[in-house]
């Protein structure tokens, strides 16, 4: 049987002759009566602090496993993004050695081209003359 603070405060004792003050004991009783009371308050009090205080930290546990949710998300998609900007950069570095190669062609056929136009612009060159010559032999 627990005892409560109500049980102190009605406690009444059986008076015998030359037993000690009947008022003085119910003061004392009303007294441990009451601050057994405030203890219950208290204890009470504690534990709806500590029954809020574990939903606060239920909650932060779920913002924790959201946040730490997310941060895999944002780690997954830096991964990706990553692996996308090394395929970017070696795309781009074979367009670019591509375009090297293009401009080597280029500069080939360029060289080709004045080669050949040097070659034609004397063949013109030699056949006006063998014409001139021509002219003046008939």
């Amino acid at each position: 049987m627990a005892l409560t603070p109500d049980d102190i405060a009605q406690k009444a004792f059986t008076p015998r002759f030359r037993g000690i003050d009947p008022v003085e004991v119910r003061e004392f009783l009303l007294l441990a009566a009451a601050q057994i009371a405030d203890l219950h308050d208290q204890i009470t009090q504690q534990k709806e602090q500590i029954g809020e205080q574990e939903k606060e930290l239920a909650l932060a546990a779920d913002d924790k496993k959201s946040f730490d949710d997310v941060l895999d998300v944002f780690k997954q998609k830096i991964d990706t993004l990553t692996a996308q900007l090394g395929e970017a950069r070696q795309q781009q570095a074979n367009r670019d050695e591509e375009f090297k190669r293009v401009q080597q062609l280029l500069e080939e056929v360029q060289r080709e081209r004045d080669k050949v136009k040097g070659e034609l612009d004397r063949a013109q060159t030699s056949l006006s003359e063998a014409g001139v010559f021509k002219q003046k032999i008939d």
